[in-house]
């Protein structure tokens, strides 16, 4: 999800608001959806740039934020380490980024 519309690639807004849980127990509104460039940084290669898809347009958060659920809900898979986290699909062995 993003506050960004801008970062948004073929973005397409809803004919109504779709309502959005948050983990704090609030819901807001996403009011369009579109694919987001990512970059991901590795500790043994260089970086490499995927595409998001699904990434719901939500105004009113504060920041982005990824969800491990709807991830997860799509197949794909999502694991955390001590200093970096990883993210799949099936298909993918691993793709991990670190924080820079």
């Amino acid at each position: 999800m993003t506050n960004t519309k801008d970062i948004l690639i073929d973005c397409r807004e809803f004919s109504k608001p779709e309502s959005v849980s948050l983990g704090d127990g609030r819901t807001v509104d996403a009011i369009g959806v579109g694919k987001v460039n990512v970059t991901m940084y590795f500790k043994v290669s260089e970086p490499k740039r995927c595409m998001m898809h699904q990434v719901l347009y939500v105004p009113k958060l504060a920041c982005n934020l990824f969800s491990v659920r709807a991830a997860a809900s799509k197949g794909n898979w999502v694991k955390f380490g001590r200093s970096s986290v990883g993210s799949g699909t099936q298909r993918d062995l691993c793709l991990e980024w670190v924080p820079s």
